[in-house]
C-alpha cells in the first residue's frame, strides 16, 4: 500500500457590525433652490464563512507520489440599512425614509490531482489536473417613503454569477550532468 498521509483543515468565522452616521447637507435641490437636510443613517451587517480543505498524499513506492486535494469555501452575508432625512429648509426629497435589505452568498469548490514519477537517475515526470466551480447570488431590496408616508421609492435587484474552469499540465525534468 505504501505511505499515506491525510490532512483535514476546517475553519470558520463570523462577523457582525453596526455603523451609525449623521450628515448635515446644505446645498440646492433639483430646481436650484436652497435646501438644508439632516440625514441620520444606521447600517447593520453580519455574515460568516466556512472553509474545508482535505488533502491526501500517497506514496505507493519510492518512485511514485500521488497528491489529491479539494478545497471548498462558502460565504453568506446580510445587511440592513435605514436612512431618515429631516428637511430643515427647502423642498422635500422624493424619499425621506429609506430602508434596504441585502443578502447573498458566494462559494467555491476546487479540486486538484498531481502524480509524480521519479527515476533513480534523477529524471522526474509530473502530471496535474484541476477543476474549479464558483458561484454567487445576491438580492437587494430598497423601499422609500415620502413625508406623507406614501411609498415613493422601490428598487429590487437580483444577481448571480457562475464560473467553471479546468486545467491540465505536465512537466519533465532530467539532470544535465
Amino acid at each position: 500500500l505504501g505511505d499515506v498521509s491525510y490532512t483535514l483543515p476546517v475553519s470558520g468565522y463570523q462577523w457582525r457590525g453596526t455603523t451609525e452616521r449623521e450628515s448635515d447637507r446644505i446645498g440646492r435641490d433639483a430646481a436650484l433652490l436652497p435646501q438644508h437636510l439632516l440625514v441620520q443613517a444606521r447600517d447593520r451587517w453580519r455574515g460568516g464563512v466556512a472553509t474545508f480543505g482535505p488533502r491526501l498524499n500517497w506514496k505507493p513506492d519510492p518512485a511514485w507520489t500521488v497528491d489529491a486535494q479539494a478545497w471548498a469555501q462558502r460565504n453568506e452575508w446580510q445587511s440592513r440599512s435605514r436612512t431618515d432625512t429631516d428637511v430643515l429648509e427647502g423642498s422635500v426629497p422624493t424619499s425621506v425614509l429609506d430602508q434596504s435589505r441585502n443578502g447573498g452568498h458566494w462559494q467555491t469548490l476546487r479540486t486538484s490531482l498531481q502524480v509524480t514519477r521519479r527515476t533513480p537517475q534523477g529524471t522526474r515526470w509530473e502530471a496535474r489536473l484541476g477543476a474549479q466551480h464558483s458561484d454567487s447570488r445576491f438580492r437587494t431590496d430598497v423601499d422609500g417613503v415620502d413625508a406623507t408616508g406614501l411609498r415613493t421609492l422601490v428598487r429590487e435587484a437580483d444577481g448571480s454569477s457562475a464560473e467553471q474552469s479546468s486545467t491540465a499540465s505536465g512537466k519533465a525534468y532530467t539532470p544535465l550532468i
